[in-house]
């Protein structure tokens, strides 16, 4: 077998998160995400899951950098019962966890699109 080259040649890629709202939601359930240490937590003010996901993403977006600089990597996005979140930065991948509180409201979260770059080893494009 021949040896392989490092040429990191592969295309960088941003981390993509969604996270899913279902089950029952309640006025007063508070959904979070979570990177590291930092919690962002949203109260539901509606019952509708397209406008609490949209309600979410407009007060992610607008967290202040200072306080959530590891949140602030992300920006969120609503489309029906989900939100997306996309690192502003390609190539660098996290892990973002989620939870809740109160009644039956499920709140779930999928990396859908993970980060890769001419850094990663495991790239198969980054070999010849």
């Amino acid at each position: 077998m021949a040896a392989r080259n490092w040429n990191g040649n592969a295309q960088s890629t941003n981390d993509v998160w969604t996270a899913t709202i279902g089950g029952t939601l309640t006025v007063g359930n508070i959904i979070r995400v979570i990177r590291s240490d930092k919690t962002f937590a949203y109260t539901l003010a509606t019952t509708t899951a397209a406008t609490e996901c949209t309600a979410f993403a407009a007060a992610f977006n607008a967290i202040d950098r200072n306080i959530y600089p590891e949140l602030a990597e992300y920006t969120a996005a609503a489309n029906g019962s989900t939100v997306i979140f996309t690192a502003k930065t390609a190539g660098l991948p996290a892990t973002l966890s989620v939870s809740n509180t109160g009644g039956s409201l499920t709140w779930s979260i999928t990396n859908t699109v993970a980060a890769t770059g001419p850094n990663f080893w495991d790239n198969a494009a980054n070999w010849q």
